[in-house]
């Protein structure tokens, strides 16, 4: 009863500070300034928001870190300030509330950039969706968008409002309405990929199944990502997700060049699950389709990128398994041998040494036939 009662009264207390910050925006922003921006910030910038994850604690001070430096190499632009915005945020989330709070009041008066004060207040919106406070999320939501404008930060807080409107309020044909509109809105720019794979995903959520549900409709929401003009570092995971959902409408042919398309990029996302899955369904499709050289490539990033996953050990199997299909005993051999030195301990050691046997064997009979 006690520890109940204290945290309503701190949910209290900081749902009246955000009632006080929201009134704050509003004052502010007929005298915002716009702040300069900087491509290359922006684009360290998106790199590192991908390195903070909530509820994964060890992120937090690591993402801090780097967005400090950004703000230090790049003082004065737009970029520095929504850097501020994504400390305040993550400070949030480490139970700093307060403290943010009387921090994002001396920023105000600072006049900050209508986009950056969109950027933070479309926090506040998911914050308030998160209470249960749908209808002002959604005024908040929108507030930040106008705020932002064309530029990318609009596009997030279009997608908190797209979630607010099919898991909180019911809203499912707005919510495809605002993915729609917001793909559309920033066609060949970084975001669109993103835009596309969580409305994909919505789909799946809306037909109450698990993201990839094998539809059309997902295929064609996901298909403009292959044309994309944009980074493609940043349209990666939903090119995955395209190939998910090919592989389950049972056309892996196509499948197989799409995760080609994405399988370049893994390096930057190597700490994600969809990452190392991307690349096991490369493998699978390259052997599937008999591609040998291009399948040991793959199986030697696997190995390179992921060699504390178990399926490492089953990559550089594979490696040896696609040499000795091509009838390179000798390389097959070293193959299964770096195998068992790596992974002594590994249950496909014992596979491995009867593969290297059969190598030995069929180089043998090789030998023979040549003389």
């Amino acid at each position: 009863m006690k520890s109940g009662g204290s945290k309503g009264v701190v949910s209290c207390v900081v749902c009246a500070s955000l009632v006080w910050a929201f009134a704050l925006v509003s004052h502010a922003v007929a005298e915002a300034t716009n702040k300069p921006s900087d491509p290359k910030a922006q684009a360290t910038l998106l790199l590192i928001a991908e390195l903070f994850e909530p509820g994964k604690t060890e992120t937090y001070d690591r993402t801090i870190s780097s967005l400090q430096s950004l703000r230090t190499e790049h003082s004065g632009t737009l970029e520095a300030e929504l850097a501020y915005v994504e400390i305040l945020r993550i400070r949030w989330r480490k139970g700093e509330q307060e403290a943010v709070l009387d921090e994002y009041r001396g920023w105000l008066s600072g006049q900050p950039s209508p986009i950056a004060q969109g950027h933070a207040l479309a926090y506040f919106a998911e914050h308030a969706s998160a209470s249960g406070e749908h209808g002002r999320g959604e005024s908040l939501y929108k507030e930040a968008m106008a705020l932002a404008g064309n530029h990318i930060v609009s596009a997030f807080a279009a997608l908190g409002l797209a979630k607010v409107y099919l898991q909180g309020m019911g809203r499912a044909s707005d919510a495809f309405a605002l993915y729609k509109q917001t793909a559309e809105k920033f066609r060949g720019t970084p975001i669109e990929g993103e835009v596309r794979r969580q409305w994909a995903k919505a789909l799946s959520y809306y037909a109450g199944q698990k993201f990839p549900q094998p539809s059309e409709e997902q295929r064609a929401v996901l298909d403009p990502t292959l044309q994309s003009t944009a980074d493609p570092a940043s349209i990666a995971h939903a090119r995955y997700n395209l190939a998910e959902v090919l592989l389950a409408l049972s056309r892996p042919a196509e499948a197989l060049p799409v995760l080609e398309r994405a399988a370049p990029y893994l390096d930057r996302y190597r700490d994600k699950p969809w990452a190392a899955n991307c690349l096991s369904l490369l493998i699978m499709l390259q052997r599937q389709f008999e591609r040998w050289s291009d399948a040991i490539a793959s199986a030697r990033r696997y190995v390179e990128l992921f060699p504390d996953l178990p399926r490492a050990h089953f990559a550089q199997f594979e490696i040896g398994e696609f040499l000795q299909k091509q009838g390179r005993w000798d390389d097959a051999i070293s193959e299964y041998r770096r195998l068992a030195e790596r992974w002594p301990t590994s249950e496909l050691v014992a596979h491995a040494q009867a593969r290297i046997s059969a190598c030995e064997q069929s180089k043998s009979k090789a030998g023979s036939a040549q003389q």
